[in-house]
C-alpha cells in the first residue's frame, strides 16, 4: 500500500531534508514551537491540515473556514489547527503553556514566564550567561547591550537607547539606567530587543 507524500500547497514536503521537520518528541520540538509551527499554516492549507490532522466535525471545520475567510487576519482556523495539534500531542497543560507564551511574546510587556518557557520562545536568538552577582550589583543597560554582544561599545548602546530603538522585555527605554532583578522576565532570565526584531537573551546564573 502506498499514500502520497504530504506536501504544502507550495509543493513542499514535510522533512528533515526540506528543513522543515516537526517532532513529537518535545525535547525536539517543545510545544510551543510545534503549536507555532501549525500556526504559521498557509491559508490554502489549513482546511486540508484540519481534515487530515484533527478530529474536528467537517461542520466544525466549515465554520472554522467561515470565519477565517471574514476576518484572515485573526487567522481562527490556524488557531484551531495549532490547538487541536498541540493538545493531542502535548496534552492541555502544554498548551495551556504555549498559550500563554505566544500572548506574552505579542503583548506589551514580557512577564510572568519561566525560564523554560522564553528558551522555548527565544530559542534561535543570540544569548549570555552572566554572573547573579552581577545584576545585584546594578549594571547599566548600555553595559548589558554590549555584553549581549547587541551593541559594538557603550556609546553605541547610548546612542541607540536615547534614539528609541533598545527595548527591555518588550519595553522601550528611553535613557540608560541601571537594572535590578526587578527587571527579569522570569526567574533568571531578561530579554533585549533592538530595533523591530532583533533579540537578545540575558540569562544570570
Amino acid at each position: 500500500m502506498t499514500m502520497p507524500l504530504l506536501t504544502t500547497a507550495g509543493g513542499e514536503k514535510f522533512g528533515k531534508s526540506a528543513g522543515n521537520a516537526i517532532w513529537l518528541d518535545p525535547a525536539r520540538t517543545t510545544p510551543y514551537q510545534f503549536y507555532q509551527f501549525w500556526m504559521q499554516t498557509d491559508d490554502r492549507d489549513v482546511e486540508r491540515y484540519l481534515k487530515l490532522f484533527t478530529f474536528e466535525s467537517l461542520e466544525a471545520i466549515a465554520e472554522a473556514m467561515k470565519a477565517h475567510a471574514e476576518h484572515p487576519e485573526r487567522r481562527t482556523a490556524q488557531k484551531r489547527l495549532a490547538a487541536d495539534m498541540t493538545e493531542m500531542v502535548h496534552g492541555q497543560d502544554a498548551l495551556a503553556d504555549a498559550l500563554r507564551a505566544s500572548e506574552a511574546l505579542f503583548s506589551k510587556e514580557l512577564s510572568g514566564l519561566s525560564d523554560k518557557e522564553l528558551s522555548a520562545v527565544f530559542s534561535d536568538v543570540p544569548s549570555v550567561t552572566l554572573e547573579r552577582n552581577a545584576l545585584a550589583a546594578g549594571p547599566r543597560l548600555s553595559q548589558i547591550l554590549v555584553q549581549a554582544g547587541a551593541c559594538g561599545s557603550r556609546g553605541e548602546a547610548n546612542r541607540l537607547i536615547q534614539g528609541g530603538g533598545v527595548y527591555l522585555n518588550n519595553v522601550r527605554i528611553d535613557a540608560d539606567r541601571a537594572l535590578s532583578e526587578a527587571d527579569l522576565a522570569s526567574e533568571s532570565t531578561l530579554v533585549l530587543r533592538t530595533g523591530k526584531k532583533s533579540y537578545y537573551l540575558v540569562r544570570f546564573s
